[in-house]
């Protein structure tokens, strides 16, 4: 019963990922441009060398601040509509953050987090996914 129980909240920090994603990005398309300055903020989650690098649109904090903040929290930045996100890297790997991510309803039929597939490239969704599985 525990492990269904987690699981759960697992989908459900995931579907408030989602859902945090799309804020993010229907806010930016108002022809306002985000602030890239506070990816290093002092305050910052930790990243790890590997969710870093990556020849898309930057490293994985940044990404999670232009698509993933304005609904989830990680350490003490963004959100907090959605589930806070600080450790699941410690419940969830990337390929299983990824699978999510692009189609939420496929692993929780009753989440509310809209999918991302075709809206994130596949090298940042590697490299946010990447970032996201190193948050223990």
């Amino acid at each position: 019963m525990y492990r269904s129980y987690r699981s759960t909240q697992v989908f459900s920090t995931l579907l408030l990922l989602g859902t945090l994603s799309l804020a993010i990005v229907g806010c930016n398309k108002g022809g306002e441009s985000s602030d890239s300055s506070s990816s290093g903020a002092a305050g910052a989650p930790k990243q790890t060398a590997s969710a870093s690098g990556g020849s898309g649109g930057g490293d994985g904090a940044s990404i999670f601040g232009a698509k993933c903040a304005g609904c989830h929290k990680l350490g003490s930045t963004g959100g907090g509509r959605a589930p806070d996100l600080t450790h699941i890297g410690g419940e969830k790997d990337a390929a299983s953050l990824a699978e999510f991510i692009k189609n939420p309803k496929s692993k929780n039929p009753g989440s509310r987090m809209p999918g991302f597939e075709g809206k994130i490239s596949d090298t940042d969704m590697k490299t946010l996914t990447e970032y996201l599985a190193s948050q223990k």
